[in-house]
């Protein structure tokens, strides 16, 4: 992936921070993420932290791209079901960027869009999910078309499923991942909840300084 695709797809938390409030004690705490590391084909971002607005700009840099590991097109919402396994396929693998309203060329052509049409494709998209991937929905006009792009995170809460089967992106195509494959994510997914529980007997001075970064 060149630097000017990975610069349109990474529109996403590029601080790699998130800001905590906790209303009780009227506290604001920022935490420093630690980015992901990309696999080999892939690339960093698409953090789930914040997300920051595509405009014209952004798409016509995309469409000038093929499809690829990051990257769908799709024509219409006709194809919204196809939709749902490769955004479960992107949370699977390393994130990306769904288009409607663009052909696998790369044209930008006329997509319907209602006044519920993003509601729309969230709900489809969550309805179709387990666990539930949560992806960013907007729409943004080009040359006096709009397209719909749809963001999906890299996950940690893998594997996910898309009407009942998990996929993963590999290139262009979503793969449906064989058992192993799934079994190991599975397994990787109970260690990260284990790590995950909260140890209430623990005391402050019970951290380590040194290891903590603010």
């Amino acid at each position: 992936m060149d630097a000017e695709l990975r610069v349109c797809i990474n529109k996403i938390a590029p601080t790699g921070q998130a800001v905590f409030v906790d209303d009780d004690v009227e506290q604001v705490t920022m935490v420093q993420i630690k980015p992901r590391k990309s696999k080999p084909g892939g690339s960093k971002g698409l953090n789930q932290a914040e997300t920051a607005r595509m405009n014209a700009d952004d798409i016509r840099q995309l469409v000038s791209h093929d499809e690829g590991q990051r990257l769908e097109f799709k024509r219409s919402l006709a194809e919204l079901g196809t939709a749902t396994r490769t955004v479960a396929a992107f949370a699977n693998t390393d994130g990306g960027v769904l288009l409607f309203g663009v052909r696998d060329s790369g044209e930008i052509i006329v997509v319907e869009i209602g006044q519920t049409t993003k509601e729309r494709i969230v709900s489809r998209i969550t309805g179709a999910t387990d666990p539930v991937v949560y992806p960013s929905v907007e729409c943004v006009p080009v040359e006096g078309r709009m397209v719909i792009v749809v963001r999906v995170a890299p996950s940690d809460n893998c594997p996910h499923l898309a009407e009942g089967r998990a996929y993963k992106r590999v290139g262009a195509a979503d793969m449906q991942l064989k058992r192993d494959e799934y079994e190991r994510l599975l397994l990787t997914r109970s260690r990260a909840a284990y790590g995950r529980q909260p140890v209430l007997e623990a005391r402050y001075t019970d951290l380590d300084e040194e290891r903590i970064r603010w």
